[in-house]
């Protein structure tokens, strides 16, 4: 903690590994209050070692013990830690309670990387949830299909520890789960899944034609909620990889405090208080339901499309972990009006997703076309002809991606179209 009667800068720890955001968008998003050190829980090329330790101080936690960590770290005095992945959830839960700092505790940052023990939870405090068995494939088949003998089927399968929609597809029955976990482990994926029953679309979505899901951004401060945002999303693509997001949702005020209140009543049930959460919801016929919560901020660029609506994500999420005057400050924050949800501008961003089958990108046309799409400001390529394509490894086998602002509903619905009528992608396709 800051030494007492000094006014010097508030000083951060970002427990850095895979899937964090940027050194630099990082240290862009908070230079002007408060310096960063780098905890890296992952192998780092020297390059990026050198470019990192120019930004901050650099404390390596590959291979060492959590205390061991937490020695290295005392002397810099912290203000506050902070993680921007799943995967380190559990180091940092453990670095903070050895510093004597906020964060998830070491059992809620578990039932925040478990689909098994969240849905528990979540069971436990009476919100609804599909009936869920944890299941391994080194088992025979004979004892799946026992596991699953109380599934309610359609179901989905999905790693218990998974993110971006990795090996994760809808099953009919228990012979369609051996299917899939004996092509995972023939892969070599060798991890438990969990089997879920599957939450089955709505007869009607309101805000169609997006997709029937939402995104909730939320910040804990010593228990207490805030609502920084509700995102709606692009329909998916098959069987379950996400096309992108819209800021605000386009939805009505009750369907906006129904999404916030579910978000925060299930984060809360597994245990938050202190931080950021991005749970993810979808609208069924008897409401909505949580798909997942996740203990940090949105990923992808969903920090960017609140940046552009005047919302700072990665500053908040900074503050929510940081204590005296540089706190998060819930009656300060700007969050997201509801009342913007009907009449726009809604940032967005969609991405082009390869269909299911696509083993290869042969080569990829129009893309200069893309930047003429009504509302886009930004393209980025994520595949170049010749690279290797597999719908198993999730979302980021995505082709292409734009950003941008629609002014109204007619362009923003028009945007996939737009997306798939200019860019023309050309695929070699597994054998059938």
């Amino acid at each position: 903690m800051a030494e007492a009667g000094t006014d010097r800068r508030p000083r951060l720890a970002v427990v850095f590994g895979v899937g964090s955001s940027g050194t630099f968008r990082l240290r862009d998003a908070v230079s002007h209050f408060c310096d960063l050190i780098w905890v890296v829980s992952r192998p780092l090329a020297e390059p990026d070692r050198r470019i990192m330790s120019r930004l901050g101080p650099v404390v390596d936690a590959q291979e060492v013990d959590p205390a061991t960590v937490c020695q290295r770290l005392a002397d810099l005095h912290l203000d506050g830690i902070v993680t921007f992945n799943d995967s380190d959830l559990e180091l940092t839960s453990q670095l903070a309670l050895g510093l004597g700092l906020p964060s998830h505790t070491s059992a809620t940052a578990q039932r925040l990387t478990d689909k098994y023990l969240q849905r528990s939870a979540l069971r436990a405090a009476d919100i609804p949830t599909p009936p869920v068995v944890r299941v391994s494939p080194k088992s025979p088949p004979d004892q799946l299909a026992a596991q699953l003998a109380g599934m309610i089927w359609p179901a989905v399968v999905k790693p218990v520890a998974s993110a971006a929609s990795r090996q994760t597809a809808a099953v009919a029955d228990s012979r369609e789960v051996v299917e899939h976990l004996t092509a995972a482990a023939a892969g070599g994926v060798d991890e438990d899944f969990v089997v879920e029953g599957r939450l089955l679309p709505p007869r009607e979505v309101p805000w169609s034609p997006l997709g029937d899901f939402l995104s909730v951004e939320t910040v804990f401060t010593d228990g207490e909620p805030t609502t920084i945002g509700v995102m709606a999303k692009f329909p998916l693509a098959p069987p379950f990889r996400e096309t992108g997001d819209v800021l605000p949702a386009p939805i009505q005020l009750d369907a906006w405090e129904e999404a916030a209140t579910l978000a925060a009543r299930a984060a809360t049930a597994l245990g938050v208080s202190w931080g950021s959460t991005h749970t993810e919801l979808k609208l069924t016929d008897a409401g909505l339901r949580v798909i997942e919560v996740n203990g940090r901020m949105a990923g992808r660029g969903m920090s960017d499309l609140y940046r552009s609506a005047g919302v700072p994500l990665v500053e908040l999420t900074v503050r929510s972990a940081l204590g005296g005057a540089h706190a998060f400050d819930p009656s300060r924050a700007p969050v997201i009006d509801p009342a913007l949800a009907g009449v726009g501008p809604y940032q967005f961003e969609y991405f082009l997703q390869p269909p299911v089958g696509a083993r290869r990108l042969v080569a990829v046309e129009g893309v200069s076309d893309a930047a003429t799409i009504p509302g886009v400001t930004r393209v980025a390529t994520n595949k170049v002809g010749g690279d290797d394509l597999d719908w198993r490894r999730g979302f980021f086998e995505y082709v292409l991606g734009v950003q941008g602002a629609a002014p109204d509903l007619a362009t923003l619905h028009s945007i996939p179209g737009e997306v798939h009528s200019r860019v023309r992608p050309v695929y070699e396709f597994e054998d059938r």
